[in-house]
């Protein structure tokens, strides 16, 4: 039947409005462009034609055009709903009634219109929606063939919505409905025009369920070109998925599926596609519990473990599926591929059971499988996100699945048995071979898991136990990398598996769990590929859950299971530098497993234990090496106090841990300090133990001296008194009482308490590849340490900075770094397998500065190995050293310091020679303060037996019982019990359910987390009191199994006998006493008219009291102090600029001797400085205004120049002829400091000139100039720590002389050459002031010395002149020092040397525009220099009266 256009109006919006419309399209971000010369083989086109009721609405009909490989048409026929009834290209509908009054921008201001809008796709540029595609069946295509779908986007030379609605057709089989796919064969399809959306029947018919989107069942190839299709909204408006069916890999695909296919088989899917979900709501709750904090969870709508009847459709829907199953031997090879983005699988409200699946059973070799899915932005489900597996033991191809994805969301329902966000299986025992097969998944925000469970797997392939996991590996080789440059990926794993009796979690969580699930052994044949091994790339920062390694289930042991950890280097962009991510953080109460027992069997043992040559479980941590060639090692951070790393395996690699630390403060009074004690008690203390030798030496018998001589030589000097000569033995001795008595007051002390968290390693090994040896350095978190510091001293500037803590730290890091060596626990240890080679511990530059800034400080270290650093560097056996100060009463007072050395062979920390296996380095740096450079402590550790501790010394083995407490809480049945946990069915297993928390809400957490644990120093030390006062707990002594190694460093054993002589010498007024008076005064004689004091008083007054200051720089800078040395520099450079020249004053109007009067010169440039630390960019503009008089005398003599025209009056020739003038300027800049620090300066200037000229063309050029300089500024540190303010002025004088002779070149005299040279005398004088938080600062005077040389060649002419000239220049004397100190005694120096050479090119010229009026201008720019000027413009006029 047809129906007109016009009839046919009313029941077209009818339809419209009943058929359901997806949401507009946000972004038009892929539109392919057709390829004139492609030939489609069916087309279905939209043609336009003009609606007379709508003008701007015009009709749509539509044409199938069929042709055939030549391009001739072979058949044409109707595509146009309005004539074909049920399907057919359709107009959409003008709805800009609806804002009929008002305006659209008016209308849309309500939530519902903005919501319809959204739905029908209308802006205010475009009041007309979608147009729909009603199909009959799926697009027609065949192998080999192209298909387009095209509707154009103009009519009648206007735009038009050519954006399209698809309506695909429900078809009846059996006596089911079922919604068709909308492509399902090979063939090439192009859409080129954007879809909007697809949904299925129209009016009120539903299907029983639905067919995927795009399928192929069959071999060939299928090419599908999407372009923009549903960008912004839902793809799918109706996807319906039976109720009644199990799940399988291959039902209820929404989007892409592979099934049932033969021989080579390939699937490729590229465009911008939207949000591919199902229409029902799948959400574990009800949509009004979706609050800020997380999903809460509705008990009325959760299915219970155990229960599987619920009124909810249950999630047996997948995003995309390539499944082989029992056909998959069927294949030569298989891929499946998308390109392009899609925006989300599932959302949180309609989650997909898994996102994406790739299934695989038994297959021959030679045969390859491919899934490569890049790139989708979220994927939301309830069993899994992303699945790649096997069944069969005899799977003997290559199968590789590559997903790109930005974060994946799992909340389990109570539906499957388990929830995983990435999970693989690929071998399974038997011929399977892991060098095969590999899943890659690369990750850029986060994979979250939370949710329920029940007991029931929901399909055979799939084995994920009764588990939560973000990552999940039963078998093969997986590989999770990040893309991410600029934070970690998040990894969360959490469940709400409880019973109502029980608050505790029973159902084990795992950030990564690594298990192989072999269900036969290993063939003999495949043995070196049967392996499970994870490798993580990048940096992950885990919130929740464990990371577990495990070996074998049910007795098949694969060859070795490993979790592999690596950095990620990221290439310099145009708009970022390189970067560097190789960090894995933990948060607090989660650890690190790795092991080869099974998990399933209780009480069993590693292989380690059992066979201990063996290595079949391992941990590796590979570093990353940048552009510069520099190795940085993997890190593993332990944010938190109660989380360990245990390897019951091997360690192989390059790596470092990282512990966290918190401030102990006791007490203003009690920050100690080594040097004070040994210099105040360590006299004493060796007197007192000669003399107790001696004493015991006198009353001991023949047997008890023979003994005593072990420990000193016992000998008698010339006037009979008994003495004693300590030997080694001895003096170890009496070094242990000294430090058993240091330690008693270190302990009493301030400290900084590292966190206990055991690091157990069962075996060492060589590096995997080049056979080094490897490394485990240690690192210490004091990144709250100024933060803390500041805390404790409330009231007081920068207390973090006072000299008596930075000699604390000085002093006692090697107590520091100890904690943290004392947490390295090993089991075997062979002198083959050592963790690092002593010669290279340390491979920076250590104990000097370095170019960051930073200095690196060497603890306590023995000689042979600080002469490796230093070789230049040696401890003195005796030092005497002389000090003078002044009282306040005047009493002068002279002290004679002698120290002497007695060393010792042993480590202060065991009481026994050092064992020389060096593990590797340990260290902790204190962040920059505003004075204060970044600090790093560093030395070296080694693995110490616990036999080689002597029993009286006050350091020992395990002495900080971390090893203890560690086993006594230590459950290794733990994961046991997890694995084995079976849900009690009649429990609601919602006792204080959680919401569940997406990526943006844990983050939000934990920064909230962060912010409330910020505590004061007196809270951190109550909460460390309460600590200490835990009832210690029993270890199982079986468990230790061996361990008897330990971290320990290396702390000298030097006691320093120090002796302290003083002489006094009171006021001069009573000298007479000690015969120290000054001579007095010598009167003058003819002779000697002013005779000299032999020996005047002030010869010997010595320095003022010393003041207890420190300077905490060491030659090294701070952030703050750059900034603020920047914003002196502005001044300076700007104030340099102002050494003017002749030519930039008075141009080429100097050689006109009536050219007296006023001048006025506009002036703007920009500076730019980066060298260093330091940066700037200064953009300055300026005004100046003058006034000369020229003075001249003549002789009788005239000349006549031609340029000056025929008609022109010969000049009298002068005799003598001057330029006497003065100028006003202000110059005001705007600065663009390091970290967004910003500073404001202007300059006001007095100056007087004169200029000789002589009639060889020469002049001379004199100048004296007075400034006044003002600065006000904003500094920011690195990492924004410190932001000071501030503002100052000084002032500043110069004079310079400048020569100069020009050259005619012609005999008109008008080319030239001008040689000229300049030099510039120039102060700044020194200025203090004080920034808004309490920084002193210093600037000291700074004398500027600058020579030029130059050559301008130029043009003069009637109305003007031009020129260009080149300068080099040279800076001889300039030197920029300040001083920064604070209240506190704590002060830091900066020295900038100014010296530079560099040159300038300048162009400019005058013009005279009328007889009294002249102007100039001229542009210069410098080369060559550390400052970049990178442009100067000066512009003038003079008027002449």
């Amino acid at each position: 039947m047809t129906v007109s256009k016009k009839n046919s109006y009313k029941e077209t919006f009818k339809t419209f409005v009943l058929s359901p419309v997806v949401v507009a399209v946000l972004l038009a971000a892929f539109n392919p462009s057709v390829n004139a010369q492609t030939i489609s083989n069916f087309e279905y086109l939209g043609k336009w034609s003009a609606n007379p009721l709508s003008p701007n609405n015009p009709y749509l009909d539509g044409e199938l055009i069929e042709r055939d490989s030549t391009g001739t048409v072979t058949g044409t026929s109707d595509f146009s709903k309005a004539t074909c009834a049920t399907y057919g290209f359709q107009e959409g509908q003008d709805l800009s009634f609806l804002w009929a009054g008002s305006t659209f921008d008016e209308w849309i201001k309500l939530a519902a219109n903005k919501e319809m809008a959204e739905l029908y796709g209308i802006t205010a540029d475009n009041s007309v929606s979608s147009t729909l595609m009603v199909l009959q069946s799926s697009l027609k295509g065949a192998g080999g063939k192209i298909t387009r779908v095209y509707v154009p986007d103009t009519f009648e030379g206007n735009k038009v919505n050519n954006k399209v609605s698809i309506v695909l057709p429900i078809s009846t089989v059996s006596t089911r409905k079922l919604g068709n796919s909308l492509i399902a064969s090979t063939g090439t399809y192009n859409f080129d025009s954007p879809v909007t959306g697809v949904s299925w029947g129209e009016g009120s018919e539903k299907q029983d369920s639905t067919s995927a989107l795009i399928s192929l069942r069959s071999s060939g190839t299928q090419k599908v070109n999407l372009g923009e299709f549903g960008w912004g909204g839902n793809v799918l408006e109706n996807y319906i998925a039976p109720t009644d069916e199990s799940w399988t890999p291959q039902g209820n695909v929404l989007f892409m599926l592979v099934y049932k296919g033969s021989g080579y088989t390939y699937q490729t899917v590229t465009g911008n596609v939207g949000t591919i979900s199902t229409a029902s709501d799948h959400v574990p709750g009800s949509v009004t519990l979706f609050k800020e904090d997380g999903w809460h969870l509705d008990k009325a709508n959760i299915v219970m473990a155990g229960n599987l009847t619920n009124s909810r459709s249950p999630h047996t829907t997948h995003g995309i599926s390539s499944y082989g199953g029992g056909t998959s031997n069927s294949y030569n090879r298989l891929e499946q591929k998308f390109e392009g983005v899609i925006q989300s699988l599932g959302t949180s409200l309609q989650p997909l059971g898994i996102g994406i699946v790739q299934e695989h059973d038994q297959t021959a070799a030679n045969k390859y499988f491919l899934q490569d899915i890049r790139k989708i932005n979220e994927i939301h489900a309830v069993n899994a996100g992303i699945i790649n597996d096997i069944k069969g033991n005899t799977f003997d191809a290559q199968l590789t699945q590559n997903i790109e994805v930005g974060k994946i969301e799992v909340f389990g329902d109570g539906k499957f048995t388990g929830a995983v966000g990435v999970y693989n299986r690929t071998n399974i025992g038997g011929k399977n071979n892991s060098n095969n097969s590999v899943q890659r998944i690369y990750v850029s925000d986060s994979i979250v898991v939370d949710g329920f469970s029940v007991s029931v797997p929901p399909h055979q392939y799939i084995q994920t136990l009764s588990t939560f996991a973000a990552i999940t590996n039963r078998g093969g080789r997986q590989e999770i990398i990040s893309t991410n440059p600029d934070q970690p990926v998040l990894l969360s794993a959490k469940t709400q598996m409880r019973s109502a009796a029980d608050k505790n979690s029973k159902y084990g969580t795992y950030a990564i769990l690594v298990f192989p699930h072999y269900q036969t052994s290993p063939n003999p044949t495949t043995m070196a590929g049967s392996f499970t091994e994870t490798l993580m790339r990048g940096s992950f920062d885990v919130y929740n859950g464990d990371i577990a390694v495990f070996g074998e289930q049910a007795g098949k042991y694969s060859k070795s299971v490993g979790l592999r950890l690596e950095g990620q280097l990221y290439p310099a962009t145009e708009s970022s530098s390189e970067k560097i991510q190789n960090r894995l953080t933990i948060a607090d109460g989660n650890n690190i497993i790795v092991t080869d027992r099974s998990p399933l069997v209780a009480n069993s043992k590693p292989s380690t234990i059992l066979k201990p040559n063996e290595v079949r479980a391992f941990l590796q941590l590979r570093p990353v090496t940048d552009s510069q060639g520099v190795e940085h090692p993997y890190e593993i951070e332990f944010k938190g106090k109660n989380s360990y790393l245990n390897v019951e395996g091997a360690y192989l690699g390059h790596g470092t841990i990282v512990f966290h630390s918190a401030l102990d403060f006791k007490g203003d009074d009690k920050w100690t300090s080594r040097t004070d004690f040994f210099k105040e008690n360590s006299e004493a203390y060796l007197t007192n133990y000669k003399n107790e030798l001696l004493t015991k030496w006198k009353a001991a018998g023949a047997d008890e001296k023979k003994e005593l001589e072990k420990f000193g030589e016992f000998k008698t000097d010339a006037l009979g008194q008994d003495y004693v000569v300590l030997t080694d033995e001895g003096v170890n001795t009496h070094s242990i009482e000294v430090e058993k008595a240091y330690k008693k007051v270190f302990d009493q002390g301030n400290q900084l308490i590292v966190n206990k968290n055991p690091v157990i390693i069962h075996k060492v090994i060589a590096q995997e590849t080049s056979g080094e040896s490897s490394r485990l350095n240690l690192k210490i978190d004091t990144s709250s340490l100024r933060k803390d510091l500041d805390a404790a001293y409330p009231g007081v500037a920068f207390a973090s900075e006072q000299p008596k803590i930075q000699k604390y730290f000085d002093e006692n890091a090697i107590y520091i770094l100890r904690q943290a060596a004392n947490n390295v626990f090993i089991h075997s240890w062979t002198d083959e397998h050592v963790l690092l080679p002593h010669q290279s511990v340390l491979e920076e530059k250590t104990g000097q500065t370095g170019s960051d800034g930073a200095q690196t400080k060497i603890t306590d270290d023995h000689d042979e190995f600080l002469d490796k650093i230093n070789p230049q560097k040696k401890t003195l056996e005796s030092n005497t050293e002389t000090k003078k100060f002044t009282l306040d009463d005047g009493t002068l007072v002279e002290q004679t310091i002698t120290t002497e050395k007695v060393s010792s062979t042993h480590n202060r920390f065991t009481g026994s020679p050092v064992n020389n296996m060096v593990a590797g380095k340990v260290s902790f740096t204190i962040p920059e303060g505003i004075i204060t450079p970044q600090r790093t402590y560093v030395t070296e550790y080694y693995i110490e037996n616990k036999d080689n501790y002597d029993a009286n010394n006050p350091y020992g083995f395990n002495d900080n019982e971390i090893f203890h407490e560690f086993l006594a809480q230590y459950d290794r049945n733990k994961y046991t019990n997890e694995f084995n946990s079976k849900l009690d069915v009649d429990t609601s297993n919602l006792a204080d359910s959680e919401p569940l928390k997406n990526a943006e809400q844990l983050r939000k957490e934990e920064a909230e987390k962060n912010g409330a644990t910020t505590r004061t120093a007196t809270q951190k030390i109550a909460t460390l009191a309460l600590d200490d006062t835990e009832d210690p707990k029993e270890g199982n002594k079986v468990e230790e199994d061996g361990i008897d190694n330990m971290g320990e460093v290396y702390g000298k054993v030097d006691t320093f006998v120090t002796k302290v002589e003083e002489k006094v010498t009171p006021p001069e007024d009573d000298c007479t006493k000690y015969g120290n008076c000054a001579p007095d005064p010598v009167d003058p004689t003819p002779e000697d008219p002013k005779p000299v004091n032999p020996n005047p008083w002030d010869d010997v007054t010595p320095p003022t009291k010393p003041d207890g200051s420190l300077d905490v720089g060491n030659g090294c800078t701070t952030s703050t102090m750059d900034a603020l040395d920047s914003i002196g520099l502005t001044n300076y450079f700007l104030w340099r600029q102002e050494n003017e020249t002749l030519y930039q004053r008075l141009g080429e109007v100097r050689d006109n001797p009536e050219l007296e009067g006023l001048w006025f010169r506009g002036i703007a440039g920009k500076n730019k400085w980066d060298k260093g630390k330091r940066h700037f960019e200064n953009k300055y503009y300026g005004i100046q205004i003058g006034l000369d008089r020229v003075h001249q005398t003549f002789t009788n003599e005239y000349k006549c120049r031609e340029v000056d025209g025929e008609d022109a009056p010969c000049r009298r020739v002068p005799a003598t002829d001057w330029i006497y003038g003065f100028g006003l300027t202000y110059m005001k800049g705007q600065s663009k400091l390091a970290n967004g620090g910003s500073g404001d300066n202007w300059i006001g200037t007095l100056s007087f000139y004169g200029t000789r000229k002589f009639q060889n063309g020469g002049y001379l050029d004199l100048i004296v100039k007075g400034s006044r300089l003002n600065n006000e500024f904003t500094a920011i540190s690195d990492q924004f720590r410190y932001l000071s303010k501030g503002k100052y002025h000084t002032y500043a004088f110069q004079a310079s002389v400048e020569y100069g002779n020009k050259h005619y070149l012609n005999k008109d005299k008008t080319w030239y050459v001008d040689p000229e040279v300049q030099l510039t005398y120039g102060h700044i004088k020194g200025v203090k002031y004080r920034t808004f938080n309490a920084l002193n600062v210093d600037v000291h005077n700074l004398n500027s010395l600058i020579g030029r040389a130059g050559i301008g060649v130029g043009k003069e002419g009637k109305k003007g002149s031009a020129f260009v000239k080149v300068d080099a220049l040279r800076e001889f004397k300039g030197e920029y020092k300040a001083r920064y100190h604070l209240d506190h005694g704590a002060w830091n120096k900066s020295r900038i040397s100014m010296k530079d050479t560099w040159g300038e090119i300048t162009v400019g010229g005058t013009y005279n525009f009328r007889k009294d009026t002249y102007g100039f201008v001229q542009a210069k720019r410098s080369f060559a220099s550390d400052l970049k000027q990178e442009y100067r413009v000066d512009a003038g006029i003079r008027y002449v009266f």
